[in-house]
Parts: C-alpha cells; structure tokens; sequence
C-alpha cells in the first residue's frame, strides 16, 4: 500500500510541477527549469494521446482491409484526411514532447556560462567563456514570460545568439540578469 502512495505522490509531482524553475546554488549561481505543468492539462493530453493511438489503429486496421480485398487504397480526399492526421499527430507528439521532456539547466561561474538544454535526456550543453560574451538583453515573449538573449563571440568568428530561461519564474530572470551585470556584460 505505501508503494502506491509513494508512486501516486511522484505521479501526482510529475503531472503538475507548479514549482517548475528552482535556484539549485547560489555561489556560483545554478539554475534549472523544466516546462510548467498543470495536472488537468496533463491528464487531458494523456486522453487524446489514447484517443490518436486509437484512432491509429483504426486506420491501419481500414487500410490493411482494403489491401487484402483488393481494392481501392486511397482516394485523393482520404489521402488529405490521412495527412492532416499525421501533420495534427506530428504538432501534438512536438507538444507533448516539450511539455514533458523539455529541461534547461543554467550555471554562471567566474570563468564561464554553461546552459544546458535537453529533452528526455538528450542534453545541447554550451559552455561560454565570460570573456567572449558581448551583452545580453531581456525580452518577453508572445505568452508574456521573460526570458534573456545572450550574444556572444563564438570560436567560429560569428556572433551568436542564445536563449535562456524562457520557463524561468521572473525571481529567477531578475536574479540572473544580476548575476551577468556584475560581470559587467
């Protein structure tokens, strides 16, 4: 019984980290975000994944009939039904995967920034040296969350641009924008 309070309670954390941005360290500072999730949210995007599963099956099940009987695969119009499911399938699994798998860890030290971006474990990591950092700058997105664009001088010749904290909590975008001002960027 205490198993299934235990996995319920790491379910229930999971399906709904409201606390989605933390400071890990202060000294050097580490931060790390994951996308903010909502329980209802996610249950209902746990439903209609079931539903296109299901929906996919009955597909292949129609198709794999038409085959054996010989006839008519597809029409030109259901051909456009069968790619408009792929295309939605193709937006919701992005969603999904972002909703789910998206994390950003962020650390400033005295001699470097390393960002690390990944989803479900599969990690970008960059590590910049402060030295070549010309500015940055916050900006507020479409959904009104802020985040910071961080130029900097790459090994390439090229100046590039990078972007932090977009699911950070706007305690942790100011903290670190402190934090990059000291160095005087």
């Amino acid at each position: 019984m205490d198993m299934h309070l235990s996995l319920l309670q790491v379910c229930l954390r999971y399906f709904s980290n409201t606390e989605s941005s933390r400071v890990d360290s202060e000294r050097p500072l580490r931060l790390s975000s994951e996308f903010p999730r909502n329980f209802c949210i996610s249950v209902v995007l746990v439903l209609f994944l079931l539903v296109l599963f299901c929906l996919a099956g009955e597909i292949t099940y129609l198709l794999f009939q038409s085959i054996m009987q010989s006839g008519p695969t597809f029409s030109f119009s259901s051909f456009l039904y069968f790619l408009a499911y792929v295309l939605a399938n193709i937006l919701f699994l992005t969603h999904l995967s972002l909703y789910f798998g998206y994390r950003e860890e962020i650390s400033l030290g005295s001699e470097s920034f390393d960002v690390s971006h990944a989803f479900f474990g599969v990690r970008r990591y960059r590590c910049i040296p402060i030295e070549k950092i010309l500015y940055f700058q916050m900006k507020q997105n479409l959904l009104g969350n802020y985040h910071v664009e961080l130029f900097y001088f790459a090994d390439d010749g090229k100046t590039k641009k990078i972007y932090i904290g977009t699911y950070l909590g706007d305690e942790h975008i100011s903290l670190l924008s402190a934090h990059l001002r000291r160095f005087e960027i």
